[in-house]
């Protein structure tokens, strides 16, 4: 029954073993990743604190080179601004004078037309004066002509309508027109047809023919007087519109070379300003980029927290106050801004700096504290397991043969490593530990927390340790109880041989009585006593000697 409890125990106590390497193996490698990557980190940190001192350094050598780059990029910027101003004065009263120009072209272009019309109407109107200074001439004479005539055209209509056409001897006006007026009218040259019956009515008409030939005349040549002025007007004014054109286009000429001066200047101002404002730019990127390294800082450089959140390092934040700012501030507390670029303060940097360097070498030192135990704990386990194995196997060959060895002492080893480990990781907390591993999974950093795996390890190797030792404790004193009662019957079965072998020879020799030889009483040895175990076995020797001997000495005498 014991043996197969050693059997069962032993198992169990392999299989806790391995376990127990197995959680060791995780542990450290656990512990191995946790200071790789934090020796990275702070190794990244370390690179860019530097490159920040450098460029705290750069930015104190060149702030004044800045601050005067600035004055001049401003006065540069409002000069530019006054230029651009002036230039867009000048071109809009270029432009301004541009269409004056143009619609007084367009105001000339419309005279020109005007006067060339004017003079074809004048020409026609010449023409026509030409062509009718026959008929005005005709109409002239003809009027002159029947001027004589006007005095007996009175007389007709006397002779007509009044008294005297009703006197006896009177044959009538038509008759009188045609024997006293005819005859004058042919020696003027009129002549009047025969079929004439209304001397008046043909008078009036001659006359009034005679005037519209007048008239047609006098009409051209008063439309030619004024087409003569209005051409006249007309020369003048484009005359003075050429000159006031020519002026223009001068004057535009003019203000089209101060123009392209102006924009000239203009573009290298604005050439002048690009390279000044790209070396403030120079500047001002590293303002941010320090800023941003700063920042970056005091995100990442935060407490180091247990577990359960217990703080073991302080944060950067912490370390620096809660007054501290990266930054320029003024009266009012607000942040200096120029030209857009937040300005920070280049002191509070290097404390920045400095407060990070601490912080790096308190977690160190924080990392070292946690690691070292954990390492020692994972060490004790795996030496506890590793002895634990080897117990365990022996336990099982002495319970299949029956033997003594039952891997006792291992079993001490193994539960008191075991035990130690556990008190070890009852001092720093078991799991409760500050530092998580870290695994990269599709370029994204994952943290956990372990020691889960190695805090059930450490309980279940304890606890099976303890439970094999006192089994194979048990189980060694029975073997050597069984063993000792096995001795004491051997001793007894060789005490009696001898005994009779001394009694068979003592007839043939001289009276010689032997001395009866008992086998000293053998009792088992206490199971927790193995220094009384050790002397049993000596006494058992040195009687197994003694009984040896007394056989020889028989033999001898019975020769």
């Amino acid at each position: 029954m014991k043996r197969v409890l050693l059997m069962v125990c032993s198992i169990c106590l392999v299989l806790a073993c391995l376990f127990g390497l197995f959680a060791c193996v995780a542990g450290m490698k656990d512990a191995l990743n946790i200071q790789e990557y934090k020796q990275e980190d702070a190794d990244h940190a370390r690179e860019g604190i530097a490159a920040a001192r450098d460029g705290i350094k750069q930015l104190q050598e060149n702030e004044d080179v800045y601050l005067n780059g600035v004055g001049t990029y401003e006065a540069g910027l409002i000069e530019l601004s006054s230029g651009k101003s002036t230039l867009n004065a000048g071109y809009k009263e270029y432009y301004a004078g541009k269409k004056t120009l143009e619609d007084a072209k367009k105001q000339y272009a419309a005279g020109v037309k005007t006067l060339e019309a004017g003079k074809k109407e004048y020409e026609a109107g010449k023409k026509k004066i030409a062509e009718n200074t026959q008929a005005y001439n005709e109409g002239k004479e003809k009027l002159a002509k029947i001027e004589p005539l006007m005095p007996y055209l009175n007389q007709y209509v006397q002779f007509r309508d009044g008294t005297i056409a009703k006197l006896p001897g009177f044959d009538s006006a038509q008759a009188w027109f045609v024997k006293t007026v005819r005859p004058i009218a042919a020696k003027l040259g009129i002549t009047i047809p025969d079929d004439v019956t209304d001397f008046p009515a043909f008078m009036n008409k001659m006359v009034a023919d005679g005037k519209a030939q007048l008239k047609e005349y006098e009409d051209g040549v008063a439309k030619l007087a004024e087409a003569e002025k209005t051409i006249a007007a007309g020369e003048k004014k484009l005359a003075e519109a050429e000159k006031q054109i020519a002026a223009g286009e001068k004057k535009l000429a003019d203000a089209e070379k101060q123009l392209k001066a102006g924009e000239k200047k203009l573009k290298a101002g604005q050439n002048e300003l690009a390279n000044g404002d790209k070396k403030l730019k120079v500047y001002e990127g590293g303002q941010e980029q320090l800023a941003a390294g700063m920042q970056q800082l005091l995100d990442e450089m935060v407490p180091c927290t247990t577990r359960s959140g217990k703080q073991t390092v302080p944060g950067l934040k912490e370390l620096l106050g809660d007054d501290f700012s990266i930054w320029v501030l003024n009266d009012k507390g607000e942040v200096k801004v120029q030209r857009g670029c937040q300005f920070v303060d280049l002191d509070n940097c290097a404390k920045l700096c400095d407060e990070a360097e601490h912080y790096l070498e308190l977690q160190e030192a924080d990392i070292k504290s946690e690691l070292y135990p954990r390492i020692a704990m994972n060490v004790m386990m795996a030496l506890a397991s590793i002895i634990g194995i080897v117990s365990g196997i022996v336990a099982i060959v002495g319970a299949v043969t029956g033997s003594k060895k039952t891997g006792f002492v291992g079993g001490i080893i193994t539960a008191v490593l075991a035990v130690a480990a556990n008190i070890v990781g009852i001092i720093v907390g078991y799991t409760d530990f500050v530092y998580q591993t870290r695994e990269v999974v599709d370029g994204v950093k994952e943290y956990t927390y372990s020691g889960d795996l190695q805090l059930y390890a450490l309980i279940v190797l304890a606890v099976v340790a303890v439970i094999f030792t006192i089994v194979a404790g048990i189980a060694r004193n029975a073997a050597k109880k069984a063993e000792a009662e096995t001795v004491a019957q051997a001793n007894q079965a060789a005490a009696a041989g001898a005994a009779a072998a001394v009694a068979e020879a003592a007839p043939a020799a001289a009276p010689v009585e032997a001395a009866p030889v008992e086998a000293a009483p053998v009792e088992a040895a206490p199971a927790a006593d193995s220094d009384k175990l050790a002397e049993l076995e000596a006494e058992n020797a040195a009687l197994k000697e003694m009984v040896a001997k007394l056989a020889a000495d028989a033999a001898t005498v019975k020769e």
